[in-house]
């Protein structure tokens, strides 16, 4: 089992939302984006990525396969899908920013993931899905892989987020 490390005090924290397909598929659960509900399953961060800007960036990911701790319950809703956030914390206010950054769950016969990518400035976040396709001829069932979108979250130097999504 990993070891996961403390995160630091976070007084309040702020969600980032923006078009992703998993938030257009839960966008009813309200837990997901409540910051202040999240601190209190938050406390601790599985790694520690290097800094954008003036934020110190940690990456939490979420099981919900695995977790059946009571706190979970509302985040996950007895579904089975997997989350990954990005806090972007800075240190001299002590407040955050939470995203978004990794998904992955099933819907039907079709598989949905998300997944990310950082440099000095931004956090670009892809998405995609992987369907059945038809039956080949020696009787295997092809899948097919779709894009579904991109996204770009820049962070400029003065710590404001901007987002811009292509499809």
């Amino acid at each position: 089992m990993k070891k996961k490390s403390k995160l630091p005090l976070i007084e309040s924290i702020r969600y980032v939302s923006f078009s992703s397909f998993f938030e257009k598929i839960y966008s009813e659960n309200r837990f997901i984006k409540n910051g202040d509900s999240l601190l209190k399953i938050f406390n601790y961060y599985d790694k520690k990525l290097p800094n954008i800007g003036n934020y110190e960036v940690y990456h939490i990911r979420i099981d919900c396969q695995t977790k059946t701790d009571s706190i979970y319950k509302n985040l996950c809703q007895g579904l089975t899908f997997s989350l990954g956030y990005a806090i972007l914390y800075n240190p001299s206010t002590k407040q955050a920013y939470l995203i978004l950054v990794e998904y992955n769950f099933l819907m039907d016969t079709e598989t949905y993931n998300m997944w990310f990518t950082h440099d000095t400035n931004r956090i670009i976040l892809e998405e995609e899905a992987m369907m059945e396709g038809q039956v080949n001829e020696q009787g295997n069932i092809t899948s097919e892989d779709v894009k579904i979108g991109k996204h770009f979250i820049e962070i400029s130097k003065e710590g404001e987020i901007n987002i811009n999504s292509k499809k």
